[in-house]
């Protein structure tokens, strides 16, 4: 493993149960998954294509992208938290707070 495999594994990978809203107030069951796992995929995007990332309350994230408005329910309130933290750790790194340090 040199620098491409490392830098191709996600450090804190997120895999979490959801229901995705796939039609007006119908959720279906999915799994959100943090990283490119290849082939299978429905949909897909990159944090940085985020535009909003809104709690609906406290199991529900509406996430506004480019190209899309994903709405999430999560099973408990930590899932939906875990992600936001995740996001915003992740805009974190690619984007540092000129305070931190």
């Amino acid at each position: 493993g040199g620098a491409p495999s490392v830098l191709s594994r996600p450090p804190n990978p997120l895999l979490l149960k959801v229901k995705l809203e796939t039609k007006p107030r119908k959720f279906e069951d999915r799994v959100l998954v943090s990283y490119w796992v290849g082939g299978g995929v429905e949909s897909s995007f990159n944090v940085l294509e985020i535009r909003t990332l809104n709690t609906i309350n406290h199991c529900q994230i509406l996430v506004d992208t480019e190209k899309a408005t994903y709405s999430f329910k999560f099973p408990s309130p930590a899932s939906a938290e875990q992600v936001t933290q995740h996001v915003n750790a992740a805009l974190g790194k690619i984007f540092p707070s000129p305070t931190a340090g």
